[in-house]
């Protein structure tokens, strides 16, 4: 199989259900931390903790979708339907905090 150029890792359904998987953890991870992160308390002593909690969140899902798209197009794109997956899973089905 040759690869392209544009695409160093080549394409399989074994790539797309890993990468997938990846980002569906990723995302649920990333989303489950927003939702602690608007629960913490609006103290004026603690909101710096909340503007450095969403700035690891947010450089965290930079990185790891930056370091995917050194990989190729399959990679990142596979890994992107399974963080927003991640985000349904973890926003609508996994209940919150104080759900009943």
């Amino acid at each position: 199989m040759r690869m392209n150029a544009g695409d160093p890792i080549p394409w399989s359904y074994d790539v797309v259900i890993e990468y997938a998987l990846m980002g569906l953890c990723v995302g649920v991870a990333f989303y489950m931390a927003q939702r602690l992160n608007l629960r913490l308390p609006l103290t004026k002593d603690q909101r710096w903790m909340i503007w450095v909690l969403d700035a690891v969140r947010i450089i965290g899902a930079i990185a790891f979708f930056a370091w995917l798209a050194s990989l190729g197009a399959v990679p990142v794109l596979s890994a992107f339907v399974g963080f927003l997956a991640g985000r349904l899973l973890a926003t609508h089905i996994v209940p919150g905090p104080g759900a009943e």
